[in-house]
Formats: C-alpha cells, structure tokens, sequence
C-alpha cells in the first residue's frame, strides 16, 4: 500500500509542477527537498480515508493517523477528546398564504431560547437577493426580523444586521416570492439537540519548561459534510503542519520555545475543536506568543496572510474567553441539518476580534521579504484562529484557497504541490522570527 501511495506521490508531482505565484527573488530553501514528497502523501492517505465529517469513523482515523505520525518522528503527543451539542432540524415547512415552500437551510440561534421537539415563527419576512453584490437595505430595516433568501453561501454578508431568522429557499421560489408586495409567512421547525464526539491531537517541540514561550501551528483535519475528500479543506494544512513538525523537530536544538502542532477537530461546524482547547488549556496558553493557523492552501489563488486590522474586540485578561455559556460547547452550524449561526452582539464581538499588533505585522513582513513573496494581507480568517484571537491571543494564519474547496473535487489530483512549500515557508520564516523576537527579548 505504502509503495502504491508513493507512486500516486510522484504523479502528482509531475502533473502539477508550476507555482501558484513565483517569488519575486531568489532564496535559499527554507524547508527540505522532499518535503512536496511527503506533504502529498499526507494529503493522498488523508483524502483517501474519504469524507472526515466529524463525529465519523473516519474522523477518527485521521486523529489515529496524526498520532501515527507524530510518534514516527519522536514527537510526545497528547489526544485531548471532546463532546459537544449541536441542534439537527427533521422537518421544515414554509408556509406562504396559503402555498407551501421547499427550504434549502436556515439562518438562526437555536440555543438561546431553546425548545423542545417543535418550533413555530410567522410575520412578514424581508427578501433579499444574496445573488446581488450589494445588500440593498439598512441594518435598522431587518434587525431582529425574518429574511427569505436565495444564497446559502452569502450567509456571512448578513451577520452584521442581525435578523432573527433566515430562510434560505431556491431561485425559483424566490422568484415566485418577490413579486409579491409583503410576505406573510408561517415556518414552522421540528428538530432534536444531539451530542457528537471528536478530538484535538498536539504535538509537542522543543524546551518544554513550564516557563518557556509557546507557539501553536494548527490545522483543523475534518471536512465539510458529505461526498467531500477534503485534499485542499484541509488535509492540506494538515499535510503542512505535519512537515513543519518534521522539520522543527530535527531543529529543536535551535528553538528557546516550545512548539505545539495542534490539529483541531470540528472547525467546520463552528471551531468546536478550538474553543474546547481554549478553555481546556488555559495555563499553558498564558505563555502562547502566537498561534498560526494552516487552513486550505492547496490551491491557485493569492496567498492570504493574517496581518491587518490591528487589535480590536480583546479582553483585558489574556486567555479569558468572550463566548457566552451557552453556546461554548455548542456547533455554530448543523452537524447533519443544514443550518447555520446567527450572531448578536456579543457573537459579533467575537468573530470579528482581531489581535495583529505591530510587531506581528513586522514579523510577517520581515518574513515574506526574506523569502521573495508577494502576499495578500488579510483581517482573522474565518478559521480556529478565531476563538483565540477573541480572548487576546495574537494570531495569525495563511491560506492558498482551493476553488474546489467544500466540494466532491476537492481531490489531491487539483491539489498545487508549490503552493504547499509557499504557505510552509511562511509559516517557518513567521514562527522563527517570533522565536527569535521572544530570545532576544530575554537576553
């Protein structure tokens, strides 16, 4: 098996040899010659486990191969399980005067005024058209009121006005719906809240003194629902941070910090995997300079790095998480029901948090000259870092997206060998140099 999957390796090295975007000069190599060899690989057995919906079968082989790895570089690793809620719709029925609606997923809060077995809205619904680039009304006109819309995947330009409740239906029905005046509605819900398990996995490198600097690199390793291999979201950034840890292990006697590798379970259904470490191992990440995230950089495209938007929606206390009670061990999104969170003001304060200070953005910069890239800077990214960013850990994270991300194409034949090197060279250069800030700090 081992033979064959290198074979499959060496294939797709060749039918993908070109960079996503070539550097602007020349540059000793940071990482190994045959790290492409082996970070292929890692994505070819990951994918290859099929879709890694949490809560799986599979879930858990990939855990079991993380693990696997880490042991064979003489990496100490710790499994960290958890469980957590998530709320799963059965039946919707949408109801219009007097026609009945198919529902293609909802846009709501259902833990804050939880119910049992069934739930009814009606009112008069607000239509927008998710299809258009602009949001052609105020936050002051839907607040706290019904939505119909046709774009599931236009989800996350609603969350800064703040509706109650959004229904998402197809293009036809919205266009059956929108050439009436006003939308007199019945929608009424029948679902069960349901407990799902998974697991973070850490790797853990270099001075593991209870008073050293931390550094995380993570990397979330399920996929998104169903029928989805997963190769570039993320296996990807799993592949990577596996590499990094080969490499920062046969390193170690050059780091003065520790460096955990954390693949988190459950990032697609709301950074669960995440938030269970943050409050898990809150004494340990007292000492966390940085965490860097490793999400989807299998693809074409520009490569995002985090670095903008400064320092906004932290806590004064570091570590001291903002996310309300009841919703800390709760999916943000539908593990098998196709629903999705909806946020207020303390859950908006909480996805838009961002912690880039100044010497991180130097950091970046520093990091991306020496190795000749041209960048994309970007805010936090919609990924783990999220929930640390929030409670003022500063974060950062690459992505080189994959346009076949969340899809049945999302293969390792459509995966860019280069781009993989890219998004690992910027990680290394970006957790060195942090290394190398925290020494000289101490000298």
């Amino acid at each position: 098996m081992r033979h064959l999957v290198l074979i499959y390796v060496l294939i797709l090295l060749l039918l993908n040899p070109s960079p996503s975007v070539a550097r602007q000069t020349s540059n000793d190599e940071v990482l190994p010659e045959e790290f492409s060899t082996r970070a292929i690989a890692h994505i070819v057995n990951l994918a290859g486990l099929g879709h890694r919906q949490v809560s799986t079968k599979n879930d858990r082989h990939a855990v079991q191969y993380i693990k696997d790895q880490f042991e064979d570089m003489d990496i100490a690793v710790e499994i960290q399980p958890f469980a957590f809620e998530s709320f799963e719709y059965t039946t919707l029925d949408l109801q219009v005067r007097n026609s009945h609606f198919d529902v293609q997923g909802l846009g709501l809060n259902p833990y804050k005024n939880r119910f049992r077995d069934r739930r009814e809205y009606e009112g008069t619904a607000f239509l927008i058209d998710l299809n258009d680039p602009v949001i052609r009304c105020t936050q002051e006109q839907i607040e706290g009121k019904t939505v119909i819309s046709n774009n599931w995947n236009g989800h996350f330009r609603l969350l800064p006005f703040q509706p109650e409740l959004v229904i998402y239906v197809d293009s036809s029905t919205f266009a059956e719906l929108e050439s009436q005046h006003e939308i007199p509605y019945t929608l009424r819900i029948q679902g069960k809240y349901k407990m799902y398990e998974s697991a973070n996995i850490i790797g853990i490198v270099g001075n593991t003194n209870p008073s050293s600097k931390e550094i995380l690199i993570t990397a979330h390793f399920d996929t998104y629902r169903k029928n989805n291999p997963g190769a570039s979201d993320n296996a990807s950034g799993v592949a990577v941070m596996l590499e990094l840890a080969r490499y920062f292990k046969k390193n170690e006697s050059k780091l003065n910090c520790v460096v955990k590798f954390v693949g988190f379970g459950a990032e697609e259904v709301g950074v669960v995997g995440s938030r269970n470490y943050l409050h898990r191992n809150v004494e340990s990440l007292r000492h966390c300079g940085l965490l860097f995230n490793i999400d989807d950089v299998g693809g074409n495209g520009p490569i995002l790095v985090e670095k903008a938007g400064g320092v906004t929606g932290t806590p004064e206390t570091k570590c001291e998480s903002q996310i309300p009670e009841y919703i800390q061990a709760c999916s943000w999104e539908g593990v098998n029901s196709r629903w999705r969170m909806l946020a207020d003001d303390d859950l908006m304060k909480i996805i838009t948090a961002s912690n880039h200070p100044p010497w991180l953005v130097d950091v970046v910069n520093q990091s991306v000259a020496e190795l000749g890239y041209s960048i994309r800077a970007t805010g936090t990214q919609g990924s783990d870092q999220i929930a640390f960013a929030q409670a003022g850990i500063v974060t950062s994270g690459v992505g080189i997206i994959s346009q076949h991300s969340h899809t049945s194409k999302d293969v390792p034949e459509n995966i860019n060998t280069q781009s993989l090197r890219i998004a690992a060279e910027i990680a290394a250069s970006v957790v060195l140099n942090t290394a190398n800030r925290f020494k000289a700090r101490n000298q």
